[in-house]
C-alpha cells in the first residue's frame, strides 16, 4: 500500500524505549508507527531497536516512509558493532555523533516528536524537545519516561509548549496533528 503525503512532508520524530520492551509496549509502538504513516507523515527514528523499530515496522505495514539517523559513522559499525538494524528503514544517515548527536538530530530534523516508554535517552530527546519548543506527543500508558512526563513538564513552566498526552495511538496522532496545524505549519 503506497501512502500519498498529504501533510507536506511532516517529520514524525519517533523516540523510545530500545531495549527491555514488553509485548504490550511492542504493539503500542507498531500501531503508532501504523497511525503516523496513515495519517501521511513521514516516520524518523535513531534506526534503533526496540520501541522506535517497532514504530518503524508499523509505518512500514501501511507503506510509509521512515528515515533512520543511525550514532555509527557507517552501515558496518551501525550492525556489527552497535547492534542496530538496517531494515523497516527506507534511508539511514550515518553521522559518527554518537547517540548524544544522533539525539540533537532527530529532534532539530523532526516536525512532531513522539514519546513511548523510555528512560534517560529518551527523557534527553524529550528535553531537548521542549528546549526547542516542539509539538511533542507522549504515548501514556507505556511505561518509562512517558508516564512520568505530565508530572515533570508540571514543574517546568510549560506555558508556551505543546504538549498531548494519549493512551490511544490513534487518538494521539490525531491530535498532535490538529495541534502541529494550529501553529499554522512547520515549526
Amino acid at each position: 500500500m503506497a501512502v500519498e503525503l498529504a501533510t507536506d512532508g511532516i517529520v514524525a520524530g519517533v523516540m523510545g524505549l530500545s531495549h527491555d520492551t514488553t509485548p504490550m509496549q511492542e504493539e503500542k509502538a507498531f500501531q503508532l508507527g501504523r497511525e503516523i504513516a496513515k495519517a501521511g507523515l513521514i516516520m524518523l527514528t535513531g534506526a534503533t531497536t526496540g520501541l522506535p523499530h517497532h514504530a518503524a515496522m508499523g509505518a512500514k505495514k501501511e507503506g510509509g516512509i521512515v528515515i533512520g539517523i543511525s550514532p555509527a559513522s557507517n552501515p558496518r559499525e551501525h550492525v556489527e558493532m552497535m547492534g542496530k538494524p538496517t531494515d523497516n528503514h527506507d534511508f539511514i544517515v550515518y553521522t559518527g555523533l554518537g547517540f548524544m548527536g544522533r539525539n540533537s538530530i532527530n529532534i532539530k530534523t523532526s516536525d512532531i516528536i513522539f514519546i513511548l516508554a523510555g528512560h534517560i535517552g529518551t527523557l534527553n530527546e524529550f528535553t531537548h524537545a521542549f528546549v526547542e519548543k516542539k509539538p511533542v506527543a507522549v504515548l501514556t500508558g507505556t511505561g518509562g519516561i512517558a508516564d512520568k512526563l505530565e508530572e515533570i513538564v508540571s514543574v517546568l513552566g510549560a506555558e508556551d509548549r505543546t504538549i498531548i498526552y494519549d493512551s490511544s495511538p490513534e487518538e494521539l496522532v490525531k491530535k498532535a496533528l490538529s495541534a502541529f496545524g494550529g501553529k499554522n505549519g512547520k515549526t
